[in-house]
């Protein structure tokens, strides 16, 4: 019964405010980059608005990769407040309906009390997550019902419907410290490197997050010959350079980034002094170019 009882607490806000009126989801205040075998505290606030429903119990499920966690007990506060526990049925519900990809796993849970909707209020939770020892970019999926809904059919008939989905990711590795100058990237190399030419980063996205560039200090991210991919590498598209950094590859021909469809290749947008050279991009879609 390990813990991950964490955005439960959001999301069954983000549910009760659906219900009730108008709700505003800010942003999660979360980093991008996270090592592993560490903890990090996404800070989450949910504003709601005008509405009279009352007394909804909610449960959730988390779709983690598998060997992470999150802490046991996780309460969500303002002016309606609560805590979430496991609950299998929750677990297995969500694993029935949507099956996870290799590699992750759902954990259910359901709030302990009904929870009394208070409009114009304003929701905080700031759970700690704990993640593997694995690097690489992670999906987290979340999921969210109540026993209203329930009971009242939506869902097929199905124990623990969880109604409303939202998700999130993140890039894990073993060091995540901030890159600058020339740094390497190779379909050979790994999540959380340094960065250096004998022990390259494993995907373009990595190098771009971790790089600190300026006017004084422009930056390179030098590409070895091979296809950079979602399928392949775990590359995430568009690539969106800012200023001062620039894309070499080793090889037009051989270093190929490749979108597969899903999107922009690269973005260039509001940047200055940014270069791509010895590189092909193909696979780019978008309604105004690849």
């Amino acid at each position: 019964m390990t813990n991950r009882i964490i955005i439960s607490s959001l999301l069954s806000i983000v549910l009760l405010t659906l219900i009730c009126g108008c709700p505003e989801l800010n942003s999660p205040d979360q980093p991008q980059l996270v090592e592993t075998n560490s903890s990090f505290t996404p800070t989450l606030t949910v504003l709601t608005d005008d509405g009279n429903e009352t007394d909804r119990l909610f449960n959730f499920a988390v779709q983690l990769p598998l060997g992470w966690s999150v802490n046991d007990s996780v309460q969500f506060e303002g002016e309606m407040s609560g805590v979430f526990v496991y609950d299998s049925l929750v677990s297995d519900s969500a694993s029935f309906k949507w099956p996870p990809p290799s590699g992750y796993f759902w954990w259910g849970a359901t709030a302990t009390d009904s929870v009394t909707f208070i409009p114009d209020d304003s929701v905080v939770m700031a759970p700690v997550i704990y993640t593997g020892n694995e690097g690489g970019f992670y999906t987290i999926k979340y999921r969210v019902g109540d026993n209203l809904w329930y009971s009242s059919g939506y869902g097929g008939g199905t124990s623990g419907y969880l109604f409303l989905s939202e998700s999130d990711s993140l890039i894990v590795g073993t060091d995540l410290s901030p890159l600058s100058g020339n740094v390497y990237v190779s379909p050979d190399g790994t999540w959380g490197g340094s960065g250096m030419s004998n022990d390259p980063l494993k995907t373009v996205i990595e190098a771009n997050n971790r790089i600190f560039a300026d006017v004084n200090t422009p930056a390179v991210i030098h590409l070895a010959n091979g296809a950079y991919s979602s399928s392949s590498t775990g590359e995430i598209f568009p690539i969106e350079l800012d200023s001062y950094v620039s894309l070499s590859g080793a090889s037009v021909s051989d270093v190929i980034i490749d979108a597969q469809g899903q999107s922009t290749v690269v973005s260039i947008t509001n940047s200055e002094n940014v270069s791509l050279s010895n590189l092909t991009l193909t696979g780019g879609s978008a309604d105004d170019g690849g």
